[in-house]
Protein backbone atom coordinates (compact mmCIF):
# COMPACT_ATOMS: atom_id res chain seq x y z
CA UNK A 1 0.00 0.00 0.00
CA UNK A 2 1.32 3.38 -0.96
CA UNK A 3 0.50 5.84 1.85
CA UNK A 4 1.08 9.51 1.73
CA UNK A 5 1.29 11.72 4.30
CA UNK A 6 -0.28 15.29 3.32
CA UNK A 7 -0.32 17.69 6.19
CA UNK A 8 1.87 18.67 9.09
CA UNK A 9 -0.93 18.05 11.69
CA UNK A 10 -0.71 14.36 10.75
CA UNK A 11 2.79 13.99 11.35
CA UNK A 12 2.57 15.96 14.33
CA UNK A 13 -0.08 13.16 15.51
CA UNK A 14 2.15 10.70 14.10
CA UNK A 15 5.01 12.07 16.71
CA UNK A 16 2.63 12.34 19.39
CA UNK A 17 2.18 8.75 19.38
CA UNK A 18 5.71 7.84 18.69
CA UNK A 19 6.70 10.26 21.93
CA UNK A 20 4.38 8.98 24.25
CA UNK A 21 5.64 5.59 24.00
CA UNK A 22 9.19 6.66 24.15
CA UNK A 23 8.25 8.38 27.14
CA UNK A 24 6.36 6.11 28.90
CA UNK A 25 8.85 3.29 28.12
CA UNK A 26 12.30 3.71 28.49
CA UNK A 27 14.59 1.17 27.01
CA UNK A 28 14.52 -1.72 29.65
CA UNK A 29 16.76 -3.34 30.94
CA UNK A 30 15.93 -7.38 31.44
CA UNK A 31 18.39 -8.76 33.78
CA UNK A 32 19.62 -8.26 37.30
CA UNK A 33 21.04 -5.07 38.56
CA UNK A 34 24.26 -7.09 38.56
CA UNK A 35 24.54 -8.84 35.53
CA UNK A 36 24.08 -7.54 31.90
CA UNK A 37 23.95 -9.84 28.54
CA UNK A 38 24.85 -8.92 25.25
CA UNK A 39 24.49 -11.39 22.11
CA UNK A 40 27.13 -10.23 19.20
CA UNK A 41 25.86 -11.64 15.65
CA UNK A 42 26.88 -11.07 12.40
CA UNK A 43 29.74 -12.59 9.70
CA UNK A 44 33.05 -13.15 9.54
CA UNK A 45 33.87 -9.74 11.02
CA UNK A 46 32.06 -10.39 14.06
CA UNK A 47 33.85 -13.64 14.31
CA UNK A 48 36.59 -11.94 14.45
CA UNK A 49 39.84 -11.25 11.98
CA UNK A 50 41.70 -8.99 14.10
CA UNK A 51 45.64 -10.01 14.01
CA UNK A 52 47.14 -11.12 17.00
CA UNK A 53 51.01 -10.08 16.61
CA UNK A 54 49.47 -6.65 15.31
CA UNK A 55 47.88 -6.38 18.61
CA UNK A 56 51.21 -7.24 20.60
CA UNK A 57 52.61 -4.62 18.15
CA UNK A 58 50.40 -1.96 19.29
CA UNK A 59 50.69 -3.02 23.00
CA UNK A 60 54.47 -2.37 22.88
CA UNK A 61 54.32 0.74 20.39
CA UNK A 62 51.44 2.47 21.91
CA UNK A 63 51.03 1.72 25.86
CA UNK A 64 48.65 4.53 26.50
CA UNK A 65 46.24 3.11 24.45
CA UNK A 66 46.65 -0.63 24.36
CA UNK A 67 48.68 -1.43 27.29
CA UNK A 68 45.64 -2.92 29.77
CA UNK A 69 45.39 -5.76 27.05
CA UNK A 70 48.53 -7.72 28.76
CA UNK A 71 49.38 -7.91 32.53
CA UNK A 72 52.63 -7.67 34.60
CA UNK A 73 53.63 -10.89 32.90
CA UNK A 74 53.23 -9.98 29.67
CA UNK A 75 50.03 -12.47 29.02
CA UNK A 76 47.07 -11.65 27.60
CA UNK A 77 44.89 -9.76 30.00
CA UNK A 78 41.45 -11.84 31.32
CA UNK A 79 38.77 -9.24 31.94
CA UNK A 80 37.78 -9.95 35.72
CA UNK A 81 33.74 -8.89 35.31
CA UNK A 82 33.43 -9.75 31.51
CA UNK A 83 32.85 -13.19 30.16
CA UNK A 84 32.29 -14.50 26.92
CA UNK A 85 30.62 -17.49 25.43
CA UNK A 86 31.72 -17.80 21.69
CA UNK A 87 29.14 -20.73 20.01
CA UNK A 88 31.79 -22.16 17.50
CA UNK A 89 30.68 -21.89 13.88
CA UNK A 90 30.35 -26.07 13.44
CA UNK A 91 30.15 -27.47 16.45
CA UNK A 92 28.20 -27.70 19.77
CA UNK A 93 27.62 -25.64 22.67
CA UNK A 94 29.62 -26.64 25.90
CA UNK A 95 29.60 -24.23 28.31
CA UNK A 96 32.11 -26.13 30.43
CA UNK A 97 34.89 -24.59 27.34
CA UNK A 98 33.08 -22.33 25.75
CA UNK A 99 32.07 -19.88 29.21
CA UNK A 100 35.41 -18.16 29.56
CA UNK A 101 36.71 -14.65 30.93
CA UNK A 102 37.52 -11.68 27.93
CA UNK A 103 40.89 -12.33 26.61
CA UNK A 104 42.65 -9.82 24.67
CA UNK A 105 42.73 -12.17 22.29
CA UNK A 106 41.80 -16.00 21.64
CA UNK A 107 38.13 -15.26 20.84
CA UNK A 108 38.37 -15.05 17.10
CA UNK A 109 38.36 -16.83 13.91
CA UNK A 110 41.43 -18.93 14.90
CA UNK A 111 43.49 -18.84 18.36
CA UNK A 112 45.36 -15.43 17.42
CA UNK A 113 42.68 -13.96 16.48
CA UNK A 114 40.06 -11.45 18.18
CA UNK A 115 36.86 -9.58 17.22
CA UNK A 116 35.04 -6.70 18.25
CA UNK A 117 34.14 -8.01 21.52
CA UNK A 118 37.47 -6.93 23.17
CA UNK A 119 36.17 -3.33 22.77
CA UNK A 120 33.15 -4.27 23.90
CA UNK A 121 33.96 -5.71 26.39
CA UNK A 122 36.18 -3.10 28.01
CA UNK A 123 33.74 -0.37 27.29
CA UNK A 124 30.76 -2.00 29.14
CA UNK A 125 32.75 -3.01 31.75
CA UNK A 126 33.57 0.80 32.41
CA UNK A 127 30.11 1.40 32.39
CA UNK A 128 29.17 -0.59 34.87
CA UNK A 129 31.91 -1.02 37.02
CA UNK A 130 30.12 -3.24 39.13
CA UNK A 131 28.64 -5.64 37.14
CA UNK A 132 29.15 -9.06 35.62
CA UNK A 133 28.81 -8.78 31.95
CA UNK A 134 28.18 -11.52 29.55
CA UNK A 135 28.88 -11.47 25.86
CA UNK A 136 27.54 -13.98 23.50
CA UNK A 137 28.87 -14.25 20.00
CA UNK A 138 27.16 -16.24 17.80
CA UNK A 139 28.35 -15.17 13.83
CA UNK A 140 29.55 -17.37 10.95
CA UNK A 141 31.68 -16.60 8.17
CA UNK A 142 30.67 -15.43 4.78
CA UNK A 143 26.37 -15.45 5.41
CA UNK A 144 24.45 -12.56 3.93
CA UNK A 145 21.00 -10.58 4.92
CA UNK A 146 19.08 -11.60 1.70
CA UNK A 147 19.37 -15.47 2.22
CA UNK A 148 21.47 -16.75 4.84
CA UNK A 149 20.06 -14.49 7.85
CA UNK A 150 16.76 -13.75 5.97
CA UNK A 151 14.02 -12.42 8.90
CA UNK A 152 10.77 -14.22 9.06
CA UNK A 153 8.99 -10.83 8.13
CA UNK A 154 10.42 -10.49 4.47
CA UNK A 155 9.36 -13.72 3.82
CA UNK A 156 10.22 -15.00 0.06
CA UNK A 157 8.82 -11.40 -1.32
CA UNK A 158 12.28 -9.65 -2.81
CA UNK A 159 12.40 -6.19 -1.23
CA UNK A 160 8.81 -6.22 -0.41
CA UNK A 161 7.22 -6.57 -3.53
CA UNK A 162 4.27 -9.08 -3.98
CA UNK A 163 5.58 -9.70 -7.97
CA UNK A 164 9.15 -10.38 -7.46
CA UNK A 165 10.22 -13.24 -5.76
CA UNK A 166 13.87 -13.94 -3.75
CA UNK A 167 14.03 -17.17 -6.43
CA UNK A 168 13.42 -14.96 -9.24
CA UNK A 169 16.68 -12.80 -8.23
CA UNK A 170 18.83 -15.69 -6.41
CA UNK A 171 17.89 -18.66 -7.85
CA UNK A 172 15.33 -21.66 -6.24
CA UNK A 173 18.88 -22.93 -5.03
CA UNK A 174 20.01 -20.16 -2.98
CA UNK A 175 16.14 -19.21 -2.16
CA UNK A 176 15.39 -22.57 -0.46
CA UNK A 177 18.07 -22.11 2.18
CA UNK A 178 16.46 -18.74 3.08
CA UNK A 179 16.49 -18.01 6.72
CA UNK A 180 18.35 -20.88 7.88
CA UNK A 181 21.20 -19.22 9.70
CA UNK A 182 18.40 -16.77 11.23
CA UNK A 183 16.93 -19.95 13.16
CA UNK A 184 20.75 -21.06 14.35
CA UNK A 185 21.12 -17.44 15.06
CA UNK A 186 18.05 -17.98 17.49
CA UNK A 187 17.80 -21.30 18.62
CA UNK A 188 21.71 -21.05 19.24
CA UNK A 189 20.99 -18.19 21.72
CA UNK A 190 18.52 -19.04 23.09
CA UNK A 191 20.42 -22.44 23.79
CA UNK A 192 23.10 -20.86 25.54
CA UNK A 193 20.56 -18.54 27.93
CA UNK A 194 19.33 -21.40 28.62
CA UNK A 195 21.97 -23.36 30.12
CA UNK A 196 23.75 -20.65 32.09
CA UNK A 197 24.55 -20.99 35.45
CA UNK A 198 21.79 -20.34 37.55
CA UNK A 199 23.66 -19.07 40.57
CA UNK A 200 25.53 -16.19 38.52
CA UNK A 201 22.86 -15.40 35.89
CA UNK A 202 19.33 -16.68 37.35
CA UNK A 203 16.77 -18.77 36.47
CA UNK A 204 15.46 -17.17 33.20
CA UNK A 205 18.30 -14.88 31.71
CA UNK A 206 17.93 -11.83 29.08
CA UNK A 207 19.54 -9.79 26.90
CA UNK A 208 20.13 -6.06 27.34
CA UNK A 209 21.70 -5.27 24.05
CA UNK A 210 22.59 -6.56 20.32
CA UNK A 211 25.08 -5.91 18.57
CA UNK A 212 25.20 -6.94 14.67
CA UNK A 213 28.56 -6.26 12.18
CA UNK A 214 27.47 -7.53 9.09
CA UNK A 215 27.23 -6.24 5.08
CA UNK A 216 29.80 -7.80 2.60
CA UNK A 217 28.48 -10.51 1.29
CA UNK A 218 25.09 -8.32 0.26
CA UNK A 219 27.21 -5.78 -0.93
CA UNK A 220 29.71 -7.94 -3.16
CA UNK A 221 26.75 -9.42 -4.96
CA UNK A 222 27.82 -8.12 -8.41
CA UNK A 223 24.03 -7.94 -9.86
CA UNK A 224 23.30 -5.53 -6.83
CA UNK A 225 20.18 -7.53 -6.14
CA UNK A 226 21.57 -8.18 -2.51
CA UNK A 227 22.17 -4.25 -1.74
CA UNK A 228 19.15 -3.06 -3.50
CA UNK A 229 16.85 -5.05 -0.48
CA UNK A 230 19.09 -4.48 2.67
CA UNK A 231 17.04 -1.76 4.34
CA UNK A 232 14.20 -3.13 3.91
CA UNK A 233 15.67 -6.91 5.10
CA UNK A 234 17.75 -4.61 7.78
CA UNK A 235 14.47 -3.47 9.40
CA UNK A 236 12.65 -6.54 9.47
CA UNK A 237 15.64 -8.58 11.04
CA UNK A 238 16.08 -5.80 13.68
CA UNK A 239 11.74 -6.33 14.62
CA UNK A 240 12.38 -9.60 14.41
CA UNK A 241 15.55 -10.79 16.30
CA UNK A 242 14.16 -8.32 19.08
CA UNK A 243 10.71 -10.66 18.99
CA UNK A 244 12.06 -13.85 18.93
CA UNK A 245 14.74 -13.49 21.58
CA UNK A 246 11.86 -12.10 23.69
CA UNK A 247 13.86 -9.05 23.72
CA UNK A 248 11.67 -5.90 22.48
CA UNK A 249 12.77 -3.08 24.09
CA UNK A 250 16.77 -3.91 23.98
CA UNK A 251 19.16 -1.66 22.21
CA UNK A 252 20.62 -2.58 18.99
CA UNK A 253 23.95 -1.57 17.28
CA UNK A 254 24.30 -2.32 13.84
CA UNK A 255 28.54 -1.42 12.50
CA UNK A 256 28.89 0.07 9.56
CA UNK A 257 29.79 -1.33 6.29
CA UNK A 258 33.35 0.38 6.44
CA UNK A 259 35.29 -1.13 4.29
CA UNK A 260 37.52 0.62 1.67
CA UNK A 261 36.91 3.71 4.08
CA UNK A 262 36.53 6.39 1.18
CA UNK A 263 38.98 4.85 -1.22
CA UNK A 264 37.30 4.06 -4.57
CA UNK A 265 39.90 1.96 -6.00
CA UNK A 266 38.55 0.07 -8.88
CA UNK A 267 37.49 -3.48 -7.76
CA UNK A 268 34.41 -2.96 -8.97
CA UNK A 269 31.85 -3.01 -6.32
CA UNK A 270 32.41 0.58 -5.10
CA UNK A 271 28.68 1.77 -6.00
CA UNK A 272 27.15 -1.32 -3.79
CA UNK A 273 29.54 -0.45 -1.01
CA UNK A 274 28.37 3.44 -0.83
CA UNK A 275 25.07 1.55 -1.09
CA UNK A 276 24.82 -1.00 1.83
CA UNK A 277 26.18 1.64 3.61
CA UNK A 278 23.50 4.34 2.68
CA UNK A 279 20.78 1.61 3.57
CA UNK A 280 22.25 1.07 7.04
CA UNK A 281 22.56 4.88 7.61
CA UNK A 282 18.73 4.99 6.13
CA UNK A 283 17.18 2.57 8.85
CA UNK A 284 19.43 4.72 11.72
CA UNK A 285 17.77 8.34 10.26
CA UNK A 286 14.57 7.28 9.01
CA UNK A 287 12.60 4.77 11.02
CA UNK A 288 11.14 6.59 14.20
CA UNK A 289 10.44 3.07 15.83
CA UNK A 290 14.01 2.63 15.71
CA UNK A 291 15.03 6.34 17.20
CA UNK A 292 16.70 5.95 20.37
CA UNK A 293 16.52 2.31 20.60
CA UNK A 294 18.94 1.25 17.29
CA UNK A 295 21.75 3.21 16.35
CA UNK A 296 24.91 2.50 13.79
CA UNK A 297 28.20 2.54 14.65
CA UNK A 298 30.56 4.61 11.99
CA UNK A 299 33.28 1.92 10.66
CA UNK A 300 34.47 4.48 7.93
CA UNK A 301 35.72 6.91 9.96
CA UNK A 302 38.10 4.30 11.29
CA UNK A 303 39.10 2.94 8.11
CA UNK A 304 39.72 6.28 6.79
CA UNK A 305 42.20 7.63 9.27
CA UNK A 306 44.91 4.37 9.05
CA UNK A 307 44.29 5.46 5.34
CA UNK A 308 45.75 9.30 5.36
CA UNK A 309 48.26 7.53 7.53
CA UNK A 310 48.77 4.95 5.47
CA UNK A 311 48.72 2.49 7.99
CA UNK A 312 45.84 0.17 6.79
CA UNK A 313 47.83 -2.65 6.83
CA UNK A 314 49.36 -4.20 9.82
CA UNK A 315 52.69 -4.72 10.42
CA UNK A 316 54.01 -7.47 10.72
CA UNK A 317 53.12 -8.35 7.84
CA UNK A 318 52.76 -12.47 8.98
CA UNK A 319 49.12 -10.54 9.41
CA UNK A 320 48.32 -10.15 5.50
CA UNK A 321 46.12 -7.70 4.74
CA UNK A 322 42.67 -8.39 3.24
CA UNK A 323 40.14 -5.50 2.66
CA UNK A 324 37.34 -7.36 3.35
CA UNK A 325 38.27 -8.06 6.57
CA UNK A 326 39.53 -4.83 7.59
CA UNK A 327 43.05 -5.74 6.51
CA UNK A 328 43.37 -7.96 9.96
CA UNK A 329 44.28 -4.70 11.47
CA UNK A 330 44.08 -5.12 15.08
CA UNK A 331 43.40 -1.42 15.86
CA UNK A 332 40.33 -1.23 13.48
CA UNK A 333 38.80 -4.41 15.20
CA UNK A 334 39.50 -2.71 18.54
CA UNK A 335 38.63 0.83 17.84
CA UNK A 336 35.47 -0.77 16.24
CA UNK A 337 34.70 -2.85 19.64
CA UNK A 338 34.83 0.80 21.32
CA UNK A 339 32.67 2.96 18.64
CA UNK A 340 29.51 -0.40 19.22
CA UNK A 341 30.29 -0.71 22.69
CA UNK A 342 30.06 3.49 23.30
CA UNK A 343 26.96 3.68 21.01
CA UNK A 344 25.39 1.00 23.35
CA UNK A 345 26.02 2.35 26.95
CA UNK A 346 24.97 6.23 25.21
CA UNK A 347 21.34 5.33 24.91
CA UNK A 348 20.36 6.62 27.93
CA UNK A 349 21.09 10.04 26.49
CA UNK A 350 19.12 9.85 23.14
CA UNK A 351 17.08 13.08 22.74
CA UNK A 352 14.34 12.26 20.25
CA UNK A 353 13.61 14.57 17.57
CA UNK A 354 10.39 16.91 16.69
CA UNK A 355 8.38 16.84 13.77
CA UNK A 356 9.57 19.70 11.29
CA UNK A 357 7.30 21.55 8.75
CA UNK A 358 7.73 19.24 6.09
CA UNK A 359 5.31 16.31 4.93
CA UNK A 360 6.34 13.26 3.37
CA UNK A 361 5.69 10.10 2.07
CA UNK A 362 6.15 6.62 3.40
CA UNK A 363 7.57 3.94 1.17
CA UNK A 364 5.39 1.37 -0.50
CA UNK A 365 5.98 -1.52 1.34
CA UNK A 366 6.61 -0.50 4.85
CA UNK A 367 8.05 -3.55 7.05
CA UNK A 368 6.57 -2.59 10.07
CA UNK A 369 3.45 -0.91 12.02
CA UNK A 370 5.09 2.74 11.82
CA UNK A 371 6.40 3.66 8.65
CA UNK A 372 9.72 5.29 7.77
CA UNK A 373 9.57 9.07 7.66
CA UNK A 374 12.33 10.93 5.55
CA UNK A 375 15.49 12.17 7.77
CA UNK A 376 17.70 14.69 5.30
CA UNK A 377 20.64 12.33 5.05
CA UNK A 378 24.59 12.91 5.68
CA UNK A 379 26.84 12.61 3.32
CA UNK A 380 27.95 9.06 2.81
CA UNK A 381 30.37 8.48 5.43
CA UNK A 382 33.32 7.50 2.75
CA UNK A 383 33.27 11.56 1.89
CA UNK A 384 33.28 12.81 5.17
CA UNK A 385 36.42 14.81 6.80
CA UNK A 386 37.92 11.53 9.31
CA UNK A 387 37.95 12.60 12.92
CA UNK A 388 39.49 10.31 15.83
CA UNK A 389 35.94 10.36 17.82
CA UNK A 390 37.06 6.78 19.39
CA UNK A 391 38.62 6.68 22.55
CA UNK A 392 40.10 4.03 24.42
CA UNK A 393 38.27 3.42 28.20
CA UNK A 394 40.28 4.84 30.93
CA UNK A 395 41.34 2.64 33.62
CA UNK A 396 41.77 3.54 37.73
CA UNK A 397 43.86 1.35 39.55
CA UNK A 398 40.55 0.53 41.76
CA UNK A 399 38.68 -0.11 38.73
CA UNK A 400 40.70 -2.00 36.83
CA UNK A 401 40.64 -6.19 36.47
CA UNK A 402 42.89 -8.53 37.46
CA UNK A 403 45.16 -9.92 34.74
CA UNK A 404 46.31 -13.62 34.69
CA UNK A 405 47.42 -15.60 32.13
CA UNK A 406 45.25 -16.64 29.23
CA UNK A 407 43.73 -20.02 29.04
CA UNK A 408 44.17 -22.44 26.33
CA UNK A 409 41.59 -22.24 23.96
CA UNK A 410 39.42 -25.75 23.47
CA UNK A 411 37.04 -26.00 19.97
CA UNK A 412 34.98 -28.80 19.99
CA UNK A 413 35.00 -31.47 17.41
CA UNK A 414 32.70 -30.00 14.77
CA UNK A 415 29.26 -31.44 14.18
CA UNK A 416 27.21 -30.94 10.77
CA UNK A 417 25.68 -27.21 10.27
CA UNK A 418 24.50 -25.45 7.44
CA UNK A 419 26.68 -24.17 4.18
CA UNK A 420 26.03 -20.20 4.08
CA UNK A 421 25.12 -19.76 0.10
CA UNK A 422 29.02 -19.03 -1.58
CA UNK A 423 30.03 -15.62 -1.53
CA UNK A 424 29.92 -13.61 -4.95
CA UNK A 425 33.01 -13.24 -6.37
CA UNK A 426 34.74 -9.41 -7.62
CA UNK A 427 36.26 -10.59 -10.82
CA UNK A 428 34.29 -8.45 -13.38
CA UNK A 429 32.50 -4.74 -12.43
CA UNK A 430 29.12 -4.04 -11.31
CA UNK A 431 26.36 -3.76 -14.18
CA UNK A 432 26.36 0.14 -14.91
CA UNK A 433 22.70 0.38 -13.66
CA UNK A 434 23.22 -0.75 -10.47
CA UNK A 435 22.66 2.14 -8.43
CA UNK A 436 23.00 3.27 -4.68
CA UNK A 437 19.66 4.10 -3.20
CA UNK A 438 18.85 7.92 -2.92
CA UNK A 439 17.40 9.30 0.05
CA UNK A 440 13.80 11.06 -0.89
CA UNK A 441 14.61 14.72 -0.27
CA UNK A 442 11.34 15.24 1.60
CA UNK A 443 11.41 14.65 5.22
CA UNK A 444 9.63 15.24 8.82
CA UNK A 445 11.99 14.75 10.69
CA UNK A 446 15.81 15.27 12.40
CA UNK A 447 17.88 11.94 13.61
CA UNK A 448 17.93 12.10 17.00
CA UNK A 449 21.15 13.04 19.08
CA UNK A 450 22.91 12.20 22.11
CA UNK A 451 23.23 14.43 25.03
CA UNK A 452 25.58 13.61 28.23
CA UNK A 453 23.10 15.44 30.38
CA UNK A 454 19.68 15.59 28.45
CA UNK A 455 16.96 12.67 27.79
CA UNK A 456 13.70 12.42 26.57
CA UNK A 457 12.55 10.34 29.77
CA UNK A 458 11.79 11.25 33.38
CA UNK A 459 13.08 10.18 36.03
CA UNK A 460 10.33 9.20 37.54
CA UNK A 461 6.43 8.84 36.61
CA UNK A 462 4.29 12.03 36.32
CA UNK A 463 2.23 10.66 39.33
CA UNK A 464 1.56 8.01 41.28
CA UNK A 465 -0.97 6.41 39.02
CA UNK A 466 -0.04 3.29 37.29
CA UNK A 467 1.89 3.94 34.00
CA UNK A 468 -0.60 2.06 31.60
CA UNK A 469 -3.24 3.94 33.12
CA UNK A 470 -1.55 7.27 32.14
CA UNK A 471 -1.10 5.58 28.91
CA UNK A 472 -4.19 4.52 28.07
CA UNK A 473 -5.80 7.87 29.11
CA UNK A 474 -3.60 9.76 26.75
CA UNK A 475 -4.39 7.09 23.81
CA UNK A 476 -8.34 7.79 24.36
CA UNK A 477 -7.42 11.58 23.99
CA UNK A 478 -5.60 10.98 20.79
CA UNK A 479 -8.36 8.66 19.92
CA UNK A 480 -11.54 11.27 20.10
CA UNK A 481 -9.32 13.79 18.58
CA UNK A 482 -8.40 11.37 15.17
CA UNK A 483 -12.07 10.08 15.04
CA UNK A 484 -13.59 14.05 15.07
CA UNK A 485 -11.16 14.62 12.37
CA UNK A 486 -9.71 11.28 10.39
CA UNK A 487 -12.01 8.65 9.37
CA UNK A 488 -11.02 5.39 10.55
CA UNK A 489 -13.15 4.18 6.89
CA UNK A 490 -10.84 6.28 4.91
CA UNK A 491 -7.40 4.29 3.53
CA UNK A 492 -5.47 7.68 3.69
CA UNK A 493 -5.87 7.42 7.73
CA UNK A 494 -4.50 4.62 8.30
CA UNK A 495 -0.81 5.13 9.27
CA UNK A 496 -2.79 6.96 11.90
CA UNK A 497 -4.65 4.59 13.44
CA UNK A 498 -2.16 1.67 13.39
CA UNK A 499 -0.21 3.79 15.63
CA UNK A 500 -2.81 4.01 17.90
CA UNK A 501 -3.11 0.08 17.36
CA UNK A 502 0.42 -0.14 18.23
CA UNK A 503 0.38 1.87 21.86
CA UNK A 504 -2.88 0.49 22.63
CA UNK A 505 -0.56 -3.55 22.78
CA UNK A 506 2.13 -1.42 24.47
CA UNK A 507 -0.22 -0.39 27.05
CA UNK A 508 -1.57 -4.02 27.55
CA UNK A 509 1.75 -5.43 27.93
CA UNK A 510 2.57 -2.82 30.60
CA UNK A 511 -0.62 -3.83 32.49
CA UNK A 512 0.80 -6.94 32.07
CA UNK A 513 3.73 -6.42 34.07
CA UNK A 514 2.87 -4.02 36.20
Amino acid sequence: MTMTITTRHESCLIWLAVLATCWFFPIASSSSDNVRIYLLTGQSNMVGEGCEAHLDYLVTNNSAMYGHLKNANGDWTQHANVNVVVYPEEGALNLETQLQPLTSVGHGEEVDKFGPEVGIGWTLAEKYPNTKILLIKVAWGGIDLAINLRPPSSSTKWNGDDSISIADKYGSSDAGLAGQYYQNLISRTNAVLTALPTETYGSSPELDGIFFLQGWNDLADQSGNRMQEYEYNLVNFITDIRSDLNAIDVPFVFGESGQHGDSHDGMGHEVRVDGVRQAQQNVAKRYPQFFCNAQLAGIAKIVIALQDQNKQCPTPTSCKCPEFHYYNNAEIFYKIGLEMGNIMTSFADCIMPGPSAEPTASPSSPPTIIPPTESPMPSPAPSETPTETTSSPTFSPSSSPSMTSSPSHNTPSPTSSPKPSPAPTEESPPPTDTQAPSPNPTHITDSPTFSPTTTIKPSASPSETPISAQLKTAIVTLEGYLEEEFAPSDDENKVLWDAVEQMHRVAQLQQSNE
